[in-house]
Order: structure tokens, then C-alpha cells, then sequence
């Protein structure tokens, strides 16, 4: 199935300017698609990508990092290069569970419920209740 906004995607990729220059890689990196956490060129790219699926993707500067670029690493107004292997496209709460760890998710949805159930619990004595 195609990747679309919310889907968690997990890729392998190597980022170049322009001229060839490489300025960064991954075997496994994974992001929420629309979630504003990458680039927007990053994000542009990848849509409708398939699992298994390889793609070369040119960034113009304003879907980058526009004209301040990024330290040392990035001039400014400069196009980028990725070439990006889609290993795995992972949709709802099984993305978000992937993306985050199962354990954080589980723990934060129990705080939740907690905080929801606390005006039910009873005053316990052994936590200073009478």
C-alpha cells in the first residue's frame, strides 16, 4: 500500500548536496510521514512510496534548509540528493507504536487512564488517605 501522512516509514538512505559531496546516512531510520519532524522535501518525496521500493529524491533549497542551511554542514540555498530505500511502511497505532516503543506508549496510555480513573479511587490509608 502506497505511504501516506501518519504512516510510520522506515528507510535507508544517503543524503548529498547537489554536487556529490555525502553529508549523511542511515541502514534504518524511521519517521512519521507529516508529522513536520523531517524536512518538508523529505516528506514530498516519500508519498505514495511502496514498501521494497528505492527512490532518488532532489530537494530544492526551500524545501530544505533554505538560505541559512545548516552549520558547516549544509551551505545555504543548496540542493540536496537522497537516495532512499523504503524498507517498511507501518500505518496507525502499529506505526505509532514502532515509532515511539511499545513500552512508552503502554506506560503513557496507563498514566492516562490513571489520571482519568483518580477522582474514582477511593483515599487509600498507606498513601495518607483517612
Amino acid at each position: 500500500e502506497p505511504s501516506a501522512d501518519g504512516d510510520v516509514l522506515t528507510v535507508a538512505y544517503t543524503g548529498k548536496l547537489f554536487e556529490g559531496r555525502q553529508f549523511d546516512s542511515s541502514k534504518e531510520w524511521m519517521f512519521k510521514m507529516g508529522s513536520g519532524n523531517v524536512m518538508p522535501g523529505f516528506d514530498e518525496g516519500l508519498k505514495g512510496a511502496k514498501a521494497g521500493s528505492k527512490r532518488i529524491v532532489r530537494i530544492p533549497p526551500e524545501l530544505a534548509y533554505g538560505a541559512t542551511g545548516k552549520g558547516s554542514i549544509i551551505p545555504p540555498n543548496c540542493d540536496l540528493e537522497f537516495e532512499i530505500e523504503v524498507m517498511e511502511i507501518t500505518g496507525g497505532i502499529a506505526g505509532d507504536i514502532k515509532l515511539f516503543g511499545e513500552q512508552r506508549l503502554i506506560g503513557g496510555l496507563a498514566c492516562v487512564a490513571l489520571m482519568g480513573a483518580a477522582p474514582f479511587i477511593p483515599p487509600l490509608p498507606f498513601l495518607g488517605g483517612n
